[in-house]
């Protein structure tokens, strides 16, 4: 379709920005926990993996707890002047 691109409705410097975390309950008990949390970083570091990550367009990082919370306080866009 002719859709204008951001860049073309005049915020050529927007960028849109993602990102994906795995939450678990606070019932899980700490030994699972830790299970999961290493071998997600295990399988989020393998060569396959990651180029596969890579080759989407993502970037692979392996934030866990506290680094994954402090990540979130990331401070709100403001908007852009009308």
């Amino acid at each position: 379709p002719e859709v204008p691109t951001v860049g073309e409705l005049g915020y050529p410097q927007l960028q849109l920005l993602g990102w994906t975390a795995l939450y678990a309950p606070r019932a899980v008990p700490p030994a699972v926990l830790a299970l999961l949390q290493e071998t997600l970083q295990q399988t989020l570091l393998s060569p396959p993996v990651r180029a596969g990550l890579l080759a989407m367009g993502s970037q692979p990082d392996t934030l866990i707890g506290d680094e994954l919370l402090q990540e979130q306080r990331v401070p709100k866009p403001q908007s852009p002047p009308a």
